[in-house]
């Protein structure tokens, strides 16, 4: 398996399963089946193509070497015919017993993988540049954290029987949550002066946070920017999901109070801070669309199990259907390759392949 194909094919899985997701289930599922599902989206997309893209052998015949073989309908072109005739009476041409006309393979130019060859290296150190640079804001965003959690300070609460500290800062942050080896919620002493009722929400909304592992996701999705750096899909996953996020902590926030108004008056009050590192802030998301998801009626039946058999046959079917072109169209391009540094090696423009895969292998 090639690190190329894999890529672009988890790219092009992604791109069906979020499709099915966001046209025909975003909005007949809860906030929890939406996150199953992009759950599943990235699982499949990631996992699928390790079962589905190969390796192929570049120039292989399973022929025998003495063996020449002739067929009704012409297999060969004017020219390369020509070649034959003309390498079968050449001594040196191959080391094969006897030059096969049906494994003569001929170089020809092709503008787009020369485009990619000349500037392959350039495109190599670009994408292993951003890769350096994501690990870096990846690594100055922990410590960042790191460094936020030794300057503020500490104050213990334990809340349903849970242990977190609360880092008391005079930053432009008002309320924020993340978990790393504890967990920590962020507080600004002007909360202080907020009822009892929104305070209780504002930490309920952060513990849900916590409680769902928030941190983690944004960690991980964080690492496999990496590799879906050019998948525009990953961005709107990544969007929605942080969304997604917003709305469950709500919901949660508001089962615990038990007052949808008030809260919703809340989200109003407070406003949109910068961000720090992977914390989540209760208004770093679109006020309109989280009030009208407080408001939407409770969802019927779960069709996660449907959803999710839904995405994962059709994910599934696409795979398995266009892996095969993927492992082609790589399996051409290696063979340009070498037939491109043998054809500027010898030029010569006709080969055996036999010979070709013996002298690789």
């Amino acid at each position: 398996m090639t690190t190329i194909t894999y890529i672009f094919l988890s790219y092009i899985l992604s791109a069906v399963g979020y499709g099915i997701y966001h046209f025909g289930i975003r909005k007949r599922s809860s906030a929890t089946q939406q996150k199953w599902v992009l759950y599943t989206v990235l699982g499949l997309s990631l996992s699928l193509p390790f079962g589905l893209i190969h390796s192929s052998p570049v120039f292989y015949t399973e022929k025998p070497h003495t063996e020449v073989e002739f067929h009704d309908e012409p297999v060969l072109t004017r020219e390369l015919l020509a070649c034959y005739t003309r390498s079968s009476k050449q001594d040196n041409f191959c080391h094969c017993e006897e030059t096969q006309q049906l494994n003569l393979v001929q170089f020809e130019k092709n503008s787009y993988y020369d485009v990619f060859l000349s500037h392959q290296y350039i495109f190599s150190w670009v994408t292993a540049g951003i890769a350096g640079i994501i690990l870096l804001i990846l690594s100055f965003k922990l410590l960042q954290l790191g460094l936020f959690i030794q300057q503020s300070k500490k104050e213990i609460r334990i809340i349903d029987g849970k242990v977190y500290t609360f880092l008391i800062t005079n930053k432009d942050l008002l309320a924020a949550s993340f978990r790393l080896w504890k967990s920590y919620i962020i507080w600004h002493p002007r909360l202080d002066e907020l009822s009892k009722k929104e305070q209780e929400a504002i930490i309920q909304h952060e513990i849900a946070h916590i409680n769902h592992k928030d941190t983690w996701e944004q960690i991980s999705l964080n690492i496999l920017q990496i590799g879906w750096l050019f998948n525009p899909i990953f961005y709107y996953i990544k969007k929605d999901l942080n969304l997604i996020n917003e709305y469950l902590a709500d919901a949660f926030a508001v089962r615990k109070t038990g007052d949808v108004k008030t809260y919703a008056n809340l989200i109003l009050k407070l406003k949109a801070n910068p961000q720090l590192g992977f914390v989540h802030q209760m208004a770093q998301h679109p006020i309109q669309a989280r009030i009208v998801q407080l408001f939407e009626p409770q969802q019927k039946k779960s069709l996660l199990p449907i959803w999710l058999l839904l995405v994962g046959l059709f994910m599934i079917t696409t795979g398995w259907t266009t892996a095969p072109i993927v492992n082609q169209q790589y399996t051409d391009f290696e063979e340009y390759c070498h037939l491109q540094k043998e054809y500027n090696d010898s030029g010569r423009k006709i080969f055996c392949k036999n010979c070709l895969f013996e002298d690789l292998n």
